[in-house]
């Protein structure tokens, strides 16, 4: 990524500026006007254009991997077990 200043001179971000605007953009937590200058910074910045689809690839293969979310029934009775040997109760 360059190191440039951290706007350009259409208003938009820089290089350190998307970066820092990547995960919310990812998550859909931008407004429709910053959502819309760091994708334009983004896909005319090859170093970043990497670096962001990188980003967006690894967050869906950890998605895809996670599966339904609950532990196995062992391994949460096994957990539950050590939490009410330790006083814990609910």
């Amino acid at each position: 990524m360059m190191n440039t200043p951290n706007s350009d001179r259409n208003n938009g971000p820089d290089c350190n500026g998307a970066m820092l605007q990547l995960f919310e953009l990812l998550d859909g937590e931008l407004t429709p006007e910053v959502e819309r200058r760091v994708r334009s910074h983004i896909t005319s910045c090859p170093d970043c254009f990497t670096h962001a689809d990188f980003e967006k690839r690894f967050l869906a293969a950890l998605h895809a991997a996670r599966g339904d979310g609950v532990a196995p029934k062992q391994c949460r009775e096994k957990v539950m077990s050590a939490l009410r040997t330790a006083g814990f109760t609910g």
